[in-house]
């Protein structure tokens, strides 16, 4: 077992000490392609607002695994849930174009 001095302090551990904490995070977009206005976060999004609901087209899971929801308050599922990657166009994935109202981390 390595001891404080010889594990490396640049990354978080877990609790128990066996892998790099890691936080879930997503980063989604107005446009396709990862274009317009970003949002990133590592939190749920009971609603996504005024300004950020049914405004999604493309996004980057950064980690953790994603569901996605047509309205607020993480009512109606839409499609599967999303794992790290990269996601262009939310259609070229089943998922309607500017429907997202809500999301959230299922796991990570």
């Amino acid at each position: 077992m390595e001891t404080m001095t010889e594990m490396s302090l640049e990354q978080p551990i877990d609790t128990l000490g066996k892998m790099p904490f890691q936080i879930p995070q997503i980063a989604v977009y107005w446009d396709v392609n990862y274009g317009g206005r970003e949002f990133r976060t590592n939190l749920n999004a009971l609603y996504l607002g005024d300004i950020w609901s049914n405004q999604i087209s493309s996004f980057i899971i950064v980690s953790g695994y994603w569901q996605f929801f047509k309205d607020a308050n993480f009512r109606e599922p839409m499609g599967p849930v999303f794992g790290p990657g990269y996601y262009p166009s939310v259609e070229a994935i089943g998922l309607c174009n500017d429907s997202i109202s809500s999301f959230k981390c299922i796991a990570y």
